[in-house]
């Protein structure tokens, strides 16, 4: 796993350059507390490389998701088989100054069936870092919260 980010850091006080990355999600009941459709590649190449502090070169990035309490079948993470896959679809978008990633929303909408339902909302998942996933509204009756990491590869 990689350390916290300087700006990491910055933002929490309790963090440190020794520290993993971890991060956590709650996702409260019926509202947008969920993000759009991505690929962790996105955010990677959005980042200043300076803000990262490796100890090792790595070759291979990969993401687990880990859910911890009121995920189910209905609303756990979904992934998109990579046949599907199509980077040509990826955009980016400037919200207030600052740029992230976005998805081509009618593709969205016309593939969002081929999303799998990957797991029964006890299990962790483990996937590629270009593997498009999103998580659904929460719509069960208790907070969703998961976390997640990214796990570097030697």
């Amino acid at each position: 796993m990689h350390n916290p980010t300087k700006s990491n850091i910055k933002f929490n006080k309790n963090l440190t350059k020794k520290d993993l990355s971890f991060y956590w999600r709650v996702v409260r009941t019926n509202k947008k507390d969920v993000g759009k459709p991505h690929n962790d590649q996105q955010f990677w190449n959005l980042l200043d490389k300076k803000e990262l502090n490796f100890k090792f070169k790595f070759k291979k990035k990969l993401k687990i998701w880990i859910p911890l309490y009121g995920a189910d079948k209905s609303n756990s993470l979904r992934v998109l088989n990579k046949k599907y896959y199509n980077p040509n679809k990826l955009k980016k978008i400037n919200v207030n100054g600052v740029v992230k990633p976005d998805i081509d929303k009618k593709w969205f909408l016309n593939n969002k069936n081929k999303f799998s339902k990957c797991t029964d909302g006890k299990k962790a998942i483990l996937f590629e870092y270009k593997t498009l996933h999103f998580a659904p509204k929460n719509i069960s009756k208790n907070v969703r919260i998961s976390c997640e990491a990214t796990i570097l590869i030697k």
